[in-house]
C-alpha cells in the first residue's frame, strides 16, 4: 500500500486530520530525492564510465603510459573533489553520482595500470582488489545502486577463484543431489536463514544507514527461495513418494511460518510472497497427485476446508487468549 493510500485510510478512520495528512505528504516529498532524476543521473554516469573504460581498452599506443596515468589521477581527483563539493552543498543526488563514478573509475584505473605495466593478473584478483579498495565508499553511499554493483563485482570475482569454484560445485552437488534431499533442503533453509538474520541484525544495529546489508539480505533471500522452488519442482516429479512428501511438508511449514512472521512484523510484502509460494506448492502437489481427477479434486477440497477451518479456529483461540490477558491486567 502506498503512503497516500495509507494516509487516506487513516483519515477515513479518524486517526489523523486532513491537514496532518497534507503535512506528512509535503514532508516526504521534500525529504526524498526525485527517483527518476536520480536514476537517470546514475545511468548517465554508468554510460560515461563505460565509455572511458572502452577508450582505455582501445590501447592508444601513441600516447605514453605516464600521460595516461597522469590524466587518470587527475580525473579521479576531480571526481573525488566534485563529490566532496556536492556533499558540502547538500546536493546529495550529485554526491551519490560522484561516489558511483568514483567506484567505476577505480575499476577503469586498475585496468589502465594493468595495460600500461603489462601485469598478468586474473579477473578474480583485479575484481577482488577493486572491491576491497572501494569498500569504504559503501559507508558513505545511501543509495542502493552502489551496494548492488559492489556485491555483484565481489561475488563474481570470488567465484572466479578456482578453489572457491570447486568448493561451490561440491556444495551444489550436495545440496541438490544428496541421498536425502529433504535433509539438504533443511540445511539450505537453516544456513540462509541464519545469514539473513545476521544481516538484518547488522542493518538494525547500524540504524539502517548502510544499504549494503539490505541488498545482501535480498540476495540471500533470492538464493533461499530459488532453492526452495527448485526442490518443490523436484518433489513434483520425484519417483519416490517419501521424498516428495517430506519436501512438500517442510516447504509448507517453512512458508507458513515465514508468512506468519511477516504478518506479526507488519510486512505485507513478505506475507504475500510466501502465500504466493504456497499457491505454487499446491499447484505442484496437484500435478504430483494427478491421477484420478475425482480423487485429487476431493483431496484438494478437503485440504482447503481443513486449512480454512484450522486457521479460523487458531484465530478464535488467539483472540480469546488476548481477551483473557487484558482482563487479567485490569
Amino acid at each position: 500500500m502506498r503512503l497516500e493510500q495509507k494516509l487516506n485510510l487513516w483519515v477515513k478512520n479518524n486517526l489523523i486530520e486532513p491537514s496532518q495528512k497534507q503535512q506528512i505528504m509535503d514532508f516526504e516529498q521534500n525529504r526524498g530525492t526525485p527517483l527518476f532524476f536520480g536514476g537517470m543521473v546514475l545511468l548517465g554516469i554508468f554510460a560515461i564510465t563505460l565509455g572511458v573504460i572502452s577508450l582505455i581498452a582501445a590501447n592508444w599506443e601513441f600516447i605514453p603510459g605516464w600521460v595516461k596515468i597522469f590524466f587518470d589521477i587527475v580525473l579521479l581527483s576531480l571526481i573525488a573533489g566534485g563529490s566532496y563539493y556536492a556533499w558540502s552543498k547538500n546536493h546529495f543526488i550529485w554526491f551519490e553520482a560522484g561516489v558511483f563514478a568514483l567506484f567505476m573509475m577505480v575499476g577503469a584505473s586498475i585496468g589502465l595500470i594493468g595495460q600500461v605495466f603489462q601485469t598478468n593478473g586474473s579477473f578474480a584478483c583485479a575484481g577482488l582488489f577493486w572491491g576491497i579498495i572501494t569498500a569504504p565508499l559503501l559507508a558513505i553511499s545511501k543509495r542502493r545502486s552502489l551496494p548492488f554493483c559492489w556485491l555483484i563485482l565481489f561475488f563474481s570475482s570470488l567465484l572466479n577463484i578456482p578453489a572457491v569454484e570447486e568448493l561451490i560445485w561440491h556444495l551444489f552437488n550436495w545440496w541438490f543431489w544428496a541421498d536425502h534431499p529433504e535433509v539438504a533442503l533443511i540445511a539450505i533453509l537453516v544456513h540462509t536463514g541464519i545469514i539473513a538474520a545476521c544481516l538484518s541484525m547488522a542493518d538494525h544495529l547500524s540504524d539502517y544507514k548502510y544499504p549494503i546489508f539490505s541488498e545482501a539480505r535480498w540476495i540471500v533471500y533470492f538464493a533461499m527461495y530459488s532453492s526452495l522452488l527448485f526442490y518443490m519442482v523436484f518433489a513434483a516429479f520425484e519417483s519416490k513418494a517419501i521424498y516428495s512428501f517430506n519436501i512438500f511438508f517442510i516447504s509448507g511449514i517453512f512458508l507458513g511460518i515465514m508468512a506468519g512472521v511477516g504478518d506479526k512484523l507488519h510486512r505485507p510484502r513478505q506475507v504475500k510472497a510466501n502465500i504466493a509460494m504456497l499457491y505454487i506448492e499446491c499447484l505442484l502437489i496437484y500435478f504430483r497427485l494427478l491421477g484420478s481427477l475425482v480423487t485429487t479434486g476431493f483431496g484438494l477440497i478437503l485440504s482447503g476446508i481443513v486449512l480454512i477451518g484450522g486457521l479460523y479456529g487458531m484465530r478464535k483461540i488467539m483472540s480469546e487468549i488476548k481477551t483473557d490477558c487484558r482482563r487479567n491486567t485490569k
